[in-house]
């Protein structure tokens, strides 16, 4: 087997080349160091921060709140109150009060009954705050004369209560000026008293037609 012996020059080259090979090997981890280190870190997880209730979130409303037990609902709309117009048969005039001192206890007055076949009409009247027979009694009275008991020789008889001078006086003056709306003068209109006592301030008026028994 043949001996080699390295020359000075071998040693040389040799020394070179591993100090190089150690130079690469140097630059090479350092190169992986630097790279290692300056990498940009994982991104975060992102997250949410939860609003403060009444500060971002448009669905909640400034209202203030109702008070509890109140029933009040402070989103609904408040309603408009519907006027109701004065019914004269419940005590009104029409005009938002009766202008006489009875408040809101005016007594009935007006129509309240007609039968055309039979000839016979009813209203109620109140003489302390009537000076005449209201508008639509008198307006019934056209449809009363229409009837066919309303003959040649018939006459219209008035029946009233058991009345008062005074409150028969009133009662006749208003019924005589209604029909002579209707050309009925006071020779047509014949007057009666029943036994019945008027309860109240108003009482009931019964129309008919009459006819003598000796034209009958």
């Amino acid at each position: 087997m043949n001996n080699y012996e390295l020359t000075d020059r071998g040693k040389i080259i040799i020394a070179v080349v591993l100090i190089a090979i150690l130079l690469v090997l140097s630059s090479v981890v350092l190169s992986l160091g630097y790279c290692s280190g300056t990498s940009p870190p994982d991104n975060p997880p992102q997250t949410s921060a939860t609003p403060t209730p009444g500060e971002d979130d448009p669905t909640i409303s400034n209202t203030p709140l109702p008070t509890p037990g109140s029933g009040v609902d402070p989103s609904a709309p408040t309603p408009t109150p519907t006027p109701t117009p004065d019914d004269p048969s419940q005590g009104g005039d029409g005009n938002g009060g009766n202008g006489d001192g009875y408040g809101d206890d005016y007594p009935e007055f007006g129509p309240v009954g007609l039968n055309l076949a039979e000839g016979t009409m009813q209203f109620i009247f109140a003489p302390a705050i009537q000076e005449a027979l209201d508008e639509e009694t008198t307006t019934m009275l056209g449809e009363f004369l229409a009837s066919p008991k309303n003959t040649p020789d018939a006459k219209v008889q008035v029946e009233m209560p058991n009345l008062s001078e005074d409150d028969t006086e009133h009662l006749l003056l208003a019924v005589t000026s209604a029909f002579s709306n209707y050309d009925i003068n006071v020779n047509e209109i014949v007057y009666v008293k029943n036994p019945v006592e008027a309860d109240g301030s108003s009482f009931e008026v019964k129309l008919s037609f009459y006819v003598a028994r000796g034209l009958k």
